[in-house]
């Protein structure tokens, strides 16, 4: 029989639980499995492999990845026999960021298809692909501000969930197609998400229209005007932007990576140092040597840039 689990939060009208917990490999048998019937759960791995289980069968979650539980689904855990697993579990009922009533026309819209489509799933999301980078990030967003907990934090948190919430939607909800009315994706809609993964693998590569539209097998012209339609830019600007996101993506979490803004730029897939600070501006509002600075100076400033950045590349 399944376990059933209620969380017992200590201020009912903030229903979000942040932990962290680790498993000694000796401990790798698997948990009972367990039911939230009210709570989402997403789990962050921080170091070692955390085996979850749902009625889709077992995921293996490492490092740089996480794996949403909707509410309802059950699962149960194992970490592994080989090493140690350390991870975080965010707990938290989606009614705090919306009102989920089935009567809730908004729910109906953004709540109900993620929830519905993931029943008795886990969804993995790596930290390797962009879109889910980006909903990873909104979910440490939410552990960080659970762990300081700085005044405010628990409306920050409950805007974390609903950036987190639309991105999943976006990405993997069963979404109504904004060509065709059902719900599937459309011929553009597989034709860009084809061509994205292209340069996600490929941006640091002097690739070029041409590359992109040959990767899904359409002329020149084609491409573009697939990525207009679906995206409202063209594939280039996506790129261009894209490159920058990446720039600023080293600056912001590794920046003693970086000798030169030159070489930044180059391994970012820029060939000239004036374009790609020129470029870096236009999306940052400031030159890569400035957001180095802001990072120093000014922290909060340099990751709501960062963050802006990052949400206008998920949400293109």
């Amino acid at each position: 029989m399944d376990e059933i689990l209620r969380y017992d939060y200590p201020n009912p009208d903030y229903p979000v639980s942040v932990n962290f917990w680790e498993r000694k490999k000796s401990e790798g048998t698997k948990t009972e499995w367990v039911v939230r019937p009210d709570e989402a759960e997403v789990l962050v791995v921080n170091n070692g492999e955390l085996r979850v289980q749902c009625d889709d069968g077992m995921h293996k979650v490492v490092a740089g990845q996480g794996v949403l539980i909707t509410p309802g689904s059950r699962h149960r855990l194992a970490s592994s026999s080989t090493e140690d697993t350390a991870f975080y579990s965010v707990v938290f009922r989606p009614e705090f960021a919306i009102d989920t009533s089935s009567e809730n026309a908004i729910a109906a819209k953004y709540f109900v298809p993620v929830r519905e489509r993931f029943k008795k799933t886990c969804l993995v999301m790596d930290e390797a692909n962009l879109r889910d980078e980006s909903a990873l990030d909104r979910v440490n967003n939410i552990i960080a501000a659970n762990t300081i907990k700085k005044f405010g934090y628990e409306m920050a948190t409950k805007g974390y969930i609903c950036m987190l919430w639309v991105l999943l939607l976006d990405f993997y909800g069963s979404v109504e197609s904004r060509f065709n009315g059902k719900n599937v994706p459309s011929q553009d809609e597989l034709r860009v998400r084809s061509a994205i993964a292209y340069m996600e693998e490929s941006y640091a590569d002097p690739i070029t229209l041409e590359d992109i539209a040959d990767r899904i097998h359409v002329s020149r012209n084609e491409c573009c005007r697939c990525f207009k339609r679906v995206k409202g830019v063209s594939p280039v600007d996506f790129l261009i932007r894209l490159r920058i996101f990446q720039a600023a993506k080293i600056l912001y979490k590794d920046p003693l990576s970086v000798d030169t803004i030159s070489e930044l730029g180059f391994s970012t897939g820029f060939n000239n140092t004036s374009y790609f600070n020129r470029m870096f501006k236009r999306y940052l509002e400031c030159t890569p040597r400035e957001f180095s600075k802001l990072l120093k100076t000014d922290s909060d400033k340099a990751k709501k840039l960062y963050d802006d950045l990052q949400e206008s590349i998920a949400g293109i």
